[in-house]
């Protein structure tokens, strides 16, 4: 007689599965999921759009999880396929769906700690104290999430209730085995390398991580794309008076402020270069709902709904200009021991100088004309034609406009 093995697991039972109980588990999990910002108070941590993004994170993370997770059970199903002592039948499917179940749970779990808490710690702290941090929560979650899963794997095999003596005793057993001692390195090791490459993906913005795995830019491309130059004003005289720490963090506060209405009209930050950003978009995310100019005045919006924080803190509320054109790039992968992904093309310096030209018409925003006739203002914003205007460094003229947004008009 064949002794029927899963994963550690032994079954001579009848092949039954609680359809019920797992849909009941599915559905809490992602309640759960989806009901993370009111129960942890994430509303009063998080904007709304931060949280999208956010949780938009830990989706991604339990879709990876859960992918990996087939894989694993495929390969396993491959080799215990080779031995003849192994009977893999329809229990297995049972399992793998038990696997798949937990390992939702868990990434729906950990991936919420990893987005909505070990990100800010290791933001403050070395990599290796919050792989420390991980760790501890990885232990913590995983216990609860494969005891679930077990059990109902074992309602499953055995067709009992889950409180009963016998569901109970072959779940604990399941702790005691080289297969949870073999899932619970494999996995912590996945979290561990979760947390590294969200890292990275940080390092270089949302996307750029994936675009240099698949070196989308080996070989440099043309293409069109909208760039805003945004600069604070008075740096000089702001950065003396605070001084020099003080006035970093008024950057960093900055910088962390204009984030929302960057992320909401799908724009990529480019650089940050002293106390200027540049955010860069592809001409159809650009074009849409005219989303650069939203973007500099969602970022007006959250400087003003945050001034008394900046005069608390620094006595100064941040005043900010911006330059905005589109043009052709080149976009290619630079650097050896540094890779990064960078554009060249005029339509950068044409853009650093028009927004130069803020100061001598003493407005916050100039656009080129030939971008702005590609933008539907709708009915919330005005534009005011300034002229053609010299640029330096540029033979011919550029022609230049303002807009502003209407009052009583929300972003």
């Amino acid at each position: 007689m064949k002794a029927q093995i899963y994963n550690g697991r032994i079954s001579d039972s009848k092949d039954n599965f609680p359809i019920d109980s797992s849909i009941g588990i599915l559905a809490f999990a992602m309640n759960l999921a989806l009901g993370l910002r009111r129960i942890f108070g994430f509303k009063k941590m998080f904007s709304e759009i931060q949280f999208k993004y956010k949780f938009k994170k830990v989706l991604y993370i339990t879709i990876y999880w859960v992918i990996f997770r087939i894989a694993q059970d495929c390969y396993d199903l491959m080799v215990l396929s080779n031995y003849p002592i192994v009977d893999v039948n329809s229990h297995y499917l049972l399992l793998m769906m038990t696997n798949v179940l937990a390992t939702f749970l868990g990434g729906i779990i950990g991936g919420s700690i990893i987005i909505f808490y070990i990100e800010k710690i290791w933001r403050t702290k070395s990599l290796g104290y919050a792989m420390t941090v991980m760790s501890i929560f990885f232990t913590l979650v995983i216990f609860p999430v494969v005891a679930i899963s077990e059990m109902v794997y074992q309602m499953g095999v055995q067709d009992l209730p889950f409180y009963h003596h016998a569901v109970l005793e072959d779940a604990l057993r399941y702790f005691l085995s080289p297969d949870f001692r073999k899932n619970y390195l494999i996995w912590w090791l996945i979290s561990i390398a979760t947390i590294v490459i969200l890292q990275v993906n940080d390092k270089y913005g949302p996307g750029v991580l994936m675009d240099l795995i698949f070196g989308i830019y080996h070989k440099p491309k043309s293409e069109e794309r909208i760039f805003m130059f945004l600069d604070l004003r008075s740096s000089t005289s702001t950065a003396e008076q605070l001084g020099e720490e003080a006035y970093f963090n008024y950057i960093h506060d900055f910088f962390i402020d204009t984030t929302d209405a960057i992320l909401e009209t799908k724009g990529e930050i480019y650089q940050y270069v002293g106390d200027e950003v540049i955010v860069s978009w592809k001409m159809k995310n650009g074009i849409e709902k005219a989303n650069p100019l939203r973007c500099f005045f969602s970022i007006k919006k959250a400087i003003e709904n945050k001034k008394d924080y900046y005069l608390n803190e620094y006595n100064h509320i941040p005043g900010f200009k911006a330059g905005i054109h589109s043009g052709k790039v080149t976009t290619g992968e630079i650097g050896i021991v540094k890779k990064d992904i960078t554009f060249t093309g005029d339509v950068l310096n044409t853009t650093s100088r028009i927004q130069n030209k803020c100061n001598e018409f003493g407005l916050d925003l100039l656009i080129s004309n030939e971008l702005l006739r590609m933008l539907p203002l709708g009915k919330s914003m005005i534009s005011e034609n300034i002229g053609e205007i010299s640029l330096r460094g540029k033979e011919s003229k550029v022609s230049l406009s303002t807009v502003k947004m209407l009052e009583g008009n929300l972003i």
